[in-house]
This record gives C-alpha cells, sequence and structure tokens, in this order.
C-alpha cells in the first residue's frame, strides 16, 4: 500500500548569533500540565495564543531555534511580515528567503514568551506552525510524548525525581539540545530533535570520516523534497543506540539512519547526527536549559522506544531534513 506523510522544515539556526535572535525572557508560572494532540504525521503539537489570538497548533520541535507560523496564522494574529530578513537552506543546496514577524507576546502551558523570534513560512504541516527554544529558553519543559502532555516548570522550580539521572546539554553556536550518545558502537554528539520525521540521521562529515557506508548495511533509500528542490538519502542500519553516554537509555535492533551527504557550501554543525520523533515517542523528556540538562527515561507504559521502520513495498517515507537559516546582510544606506 502507498503511503503518503506530510514532511515539514525543522529549523535550525546554527548560522545566527544568540544576540541577533535572543528571546527577551518570558513570565512561567508554577507547574501547568497541558495535552499534547498527535498530527498525522506522528509528530506532536500544543496549543499556543499569539497576541492574543487563538489558540493555534504549534508543533513541539526542540531542533527549532525560532518559532515558525503559517502566513494565515500571521493575518489572523495582525502580524506585519518583513520579507527577505532570514534565508533558509536545504540539502540540496540554495537559500530561500523567508519572512519574519514582530510578535508581541505567545504563551503555551503556563509559559510566556516576550518577543519571541518567529518566521513566516508557507509549509506543509498539519497543524499552524511549530515552536522550539523560544519555548524551552524560557522554563523547564516535560515532553511525555507517550501520556501526550507537555508540562513547564518555572527554572526554580523543578526538582527531580531521585531516581532520574542528568544528561548534560551541549550548547554550541546553536540553541538546540545536543547529547554525548553512541550510534553503532561509535560516540557521537546526537541533536534530541522532536521535529524530525526520521528515526535518526547523521551528517556527511560523520559518514564519510568513520567510513559508515562500509561497516553497515543499507537498508533502503529516501525521496525528500526542501526548500531548494528534491534530493535522494541512503538508509542504513545502524543497530544500536544509546543517548547520554552510559547512563542513558538504550536501543538495540534495528536503527535506520538517514545517512546525509556532505556538503561544501553548508555551515559547520557542531553535532553528528539527531534522533528524530520515531525514536523518542515512547519516552518522558525533561528539558533544563538554564542549567544545560535533560532528564531521559522510558514511559512506564511503554517498552523499548519504537526503532524499527517499514521500509517495505513502497519504501520508506519522503521526510525533509532540517534546513540551515542565515540572517541577510540589510541593503546598503542611500
Amino acid at each position: 500500500m502507498t503511503r503518503k506523510h506530510t514532511a515539514i522544515l525543522a529549523i535550525c539556526l546554527s548560522a545566527l548569533s544568540t544576540s541577533a535572535f535572543a528571546d527577551t525572557p518570558s513570565t512561567a508560572t508554577s507547574a501547568q500540565t497541558v495535552p499534547l494532540t498527535q498530527l498525522s504525521n506522528g509528530k506532536f503539537a500544543v496549543d499556543a495564543t499569539i497576541n492574543g489570538k487563538g489558540p493555534f497548533k504549534l508543533l513541539v520541535d526542540t531542533g527549532a531555534e525560532v518559532m515558525v507560523i503559517k502566513p494565515e496564522v500571521a493575518a489572523a494574529c495582525g502580524l506585519t511580515v518583513t520579507d527577505g530578513n532570514v534565508e533558509v537552506q536545504g540539502p540540496t543546496g540554495g537559500f530561500v528567503p523567508v519572512g519574519q514577524a514582530n510578535v508581541d507576546k505567545a504563551s503555551i502551558a503556563g509559559i510566556t514568551m516576550t518577543k519571541p523570534v518567529c518566521t513566516v513560512e508557507s509549509m506543509r504541516m498539519p497543524c499552524d506552525g511549530l515552536i522550539g527554544a523560544p519555548l524551552f529558553n524560557m522554563g523547564v519543559v516535560k515532553l511525555d510524548l507517550a501520556g501526550q502532555t507537555l508540562t513547564t516548570y518555572a527554572a526554580d522550580a523543578f526538582t527531580p525525581d531521585k531516581d532520574q539521572v542528568a544528561l548534560p546539554i551541549i550548547f554550541g553556536n546553536g540553541r538546540v539540545p545536543v547529547v554525548d550518545s553512541s550510534i553503532g558502537g561509535l560516540d557521537a554528539h546526537l541533536e534530541i530533535d522532536t521535529g524530525s520525521a526520521f528515526p535518526s540521521e547523521l551528517n556527511g562529515d560523520f559518514v564519510d570520516a568513520n567510513k559508515l557506508r562500509d561497516k553497515f548495511t543499507k537498508i533502503g533509500k529516501v525521496g525528500h523534497t526542501s526548500v531548494s528542490g528534491p534530493a535522494y538519502s541512503d538508509v542504513f542500519d545502524m543497530q544500536s543506540l544509546r543517548i547520554g553516554g552510559m547512563s542513558g537509555a538504550s536501543v538495540d535492533g534495528q536503527i535506520a539512519a538517514l545517512f546525509l551527504d556532505p556538503r561544501p557550501d553548508a555551515p559547520k554543525r557542531e553535532f553528528d547526527g539527531r534522533v528524530g520523533c520515531p525514536l523518542l515517542t515512547g519516552t518522558v523528556m525533561t528539558f533544563d536549559y538554564a542549567n544545560a540538562k535533560m532528564y531521559f527515561e522510558p514511559h512506564p507504559s511503554t517498552s523499548t522506544p519504537p526503532a524499527v521502520v517499514d521500509l517495505s513495498d513502497s519504501g520508506p517515507p519522503p521526510v525533509t531534513p532540517p534546513v540551515i537559516a542565515k540572517p541577510v546582510a540589510p541593503p546598503p544606506s542611500p
């Protein structure tokens, strides 16, 4: 049977300085839990208000540095969209400009974000947009994907359970959670990316440096469409994954990894790959950005997180790997 999947661009603004896209501090109340909605693409969205309008469903994307909304949402909120302030680059090369909007306030689960960075894009997704670092920067956020809930805490109000083990988060130029991990028995810095459609992805330079194509079995090929055109990537079985080193969670079995081709025009990334939503769905993750820590555990009602991707019949689903975004230099003064 032919399967149809909706792809989504997970925005990764690693080329931007934090000063250029800094979020103004928000207010966070005591712990508040709200439901998550699982979308038709398997990812999860939360209700949000923007400038008092809404609610709008925003995909919760730990791999995104900004908030992204569709043009119709911007119009409903009365936002002025400035064209060409930011460009995004897909895996096939080429930069495409997108709009940017000045949002006064956005609220999710008791956290109010003041002046969050927001881009406006016509994106194929079964929701109104996505939210990333602007939310996670403002407090402690717990994602129970199996239980389909999101809980927020004020930064000074969260106390981990005594049996929870903290995993250090590595923050480089990008404001995305990266943890020391291993995949296929190889040490790797892996981004935890709830906005990624594939179980795992490995950057081309990491693949080539470790000669992974010679060491692991190819199990398929994926077609993906990006802002700059179509491309194809091979899928390999990496056999094992451990998130967070010896103290983290371990998954054995088929670990389908998308091998991204190296691109000489892409900026150097400070991580080797990412773990995507299909492998994270059976987990509970708590992100404490202020203290550069996260807590990762299986949900009590689930077994090992799903690791197998069906590559039979029509082959793997089309996915859209993350794009790189960068600021556009303003035109010279007349």
